[in-house]
């Protein structure tokens, strides 16, 4: 291949990685949402066919059991909605023909996520100190890019602010305080740097070097309860694995983490506001995350085997979504495609890393954090990570390094 034709195909390649990011953000072109898929799944096909790329039979099994099982829900519930399976399989083929072409997807995400969390808190830090800049940036927002979220309840909006995607950078002049990156909220983005920095750490990337301190700093200034949760335990991992002196920075870490649990108001103090909240006939337009969780699981011991499925039947439109994305998959999906899942995703981090035991357990841990919160589990970006192990390239990392020996690797 001559040099400028290898460099195009790199950008390319890049460039289908940040696509990849901005059609998961649901911020992005989000009143374009549709289109947009659908734009990023046909290029990614194009490449794919570009490269001569090829498809894991793996991966072909889990497509083939999941037309099964949208196939059985369809013959059980007699009912087939072309909308739902084309958005399911989009996202799923658009992960599958980027895993087929790019060369090591998640070092590319990883790296590209470091630069845009760096232009994050560049900018949230000037958002800061200029009070009136994320208005400014709201207002000279054309009205395509801006959106509010939220659920629609009679005549009332709720659980909206005002947003507005810059494609790189989500402005939200009703919440300053907090860094949304290029995300839809806060912690969504947090979500997003969690995998990043897990990217790094399973390829060996142990230890506080720039780009992991981007990715923490970043977390950090989200002020997402379930983003410092998993940044918590990022550290602790991290220090863990280091080893030598790193660890003496437990002594000042706990105490500082347990004073910041005890005394942040959205931290120790909401999680036990969440805990105790359970659920009541008033969350009926308002559930919590627990609520959602006890109305999923509920829902899931009727169907266990199968799940609700994807089609939104009159029952379920009687209460709002839910708002727990791990009880949700769960009621939506079942058992047997939660567990094909879950089995196929340990599977892909092994062989994309090498991963031992105490590092899928970390991760696995940081993602269950996040899906307490955020339903992502369905969008391309993580869906890369369930089928980079089957890419056929070479693994990210030949195997997670014992402490000390990983030091000096390069990084990304």
């Amino acid at each position: 291949m001559h040099t400028a034709e290898a460099f195009a195909h790199k950008r390319l390649e890049d460039l289908l990685v940040v696509l990849v990011l901005l059609v998961s953000s649901r911020a992005a072109l989000v009143n374009f949402a549709d289109a947009f898929q659908l734009g990023v799944f046909a290029l990614a096909l194009a490449f794919w066919l570009l490269r001569g790329g090829g498809i894991s039979p793996v991966v072909i099994a889990f497509l083939l059991l999941s037309l099964l099982w949208l196939g059985l829900h369809a013959l059980i519930d007699g009912a087939i909605v072309v909308r739902t399976w084309a958005g399911h399989f989009l996202r799923l083929l658009t992960a599958a023909f980027v895993i087929g072409a790019v060369s090591r997807p998640l070092e590319r995400l990883s790296r590209w996520v470091v630069m845009l969390a760096a232009l994050s808190l560049g900018l949230y830090a000037a958002g800061l100190v200029l009070p009136g800049l994320p208005e400014a940036l709201y207002r000279l927002a054309p009205e395509p890019l801006r959106f509010v979220g939220g659920t629609q309840v009679g005549e009332t909006l709720t659980g909206s602010w005002r947003r507005a995607s810059w494609l790189v950078y989500t402005v939200a002049p009703d919440r300053a305080g907090q860094n949304h990156g290029f995300m839809w909220e806060p912690a969504a983005f947090g979500m997003v740097l969690a995998l990043a920095l897990w990217a790094r750490l399973l390829a060996g990337r142990i230890g506080l070097d720039p780009g992991n301190i981007v990715l923490l700093a970043a977390m950090a200034s989200t002020f997402s309860t379930t983003t410092w949760i998993g940044a918590m335990v990022s550290v602790a991992f991290i220090l863990w694995r280091h080893g030598g002196g790193w660890r003496l920075l437990l002594l000042p870490t706990i105490p500082a983490a347990v004073l910041a649990c005890l005394t942040a108001d959205f931290l120790l103090p909401k999680i036990i506001k969440e805990i105790q909240s359970g659920y009541a006939p008033y969350m009926r337009w308002s559930l919590s995350r627990m609520a959602s969780f006890h109305l999923d699981i509920a829902d899931l011991v009727q169907r266990p085997l199968l799940g609700r499925g994807l089609v939104i039947s009159g029952d379920e439109t009687a209460r709002l979504p839910s708002n727990n994305g791990l009880s949700d998959y769960l009621a939506r999906y079942g058992l047997v495609m939660s567990l094909a899942s879950a089995s196929l995703l340990v599977t892909s981090l092994r062989r994309a890393f090498g991963a031992d035991v105490t590092a899928l357990a970390g991760f696995l841990a940081v993602l269950l954090i996040f899906a307490w919160a955020e339903k992502y589990w369905e969008l391309p970006l993580f869906q890369l990570w369930l089928f980079a192990g089957f890419s056929g390239a070479r693994p990210h990392h030949a195997a997670l390094r014992a402490p000390g020996q990983a030091h000096g690797a390069r990084g990304y």
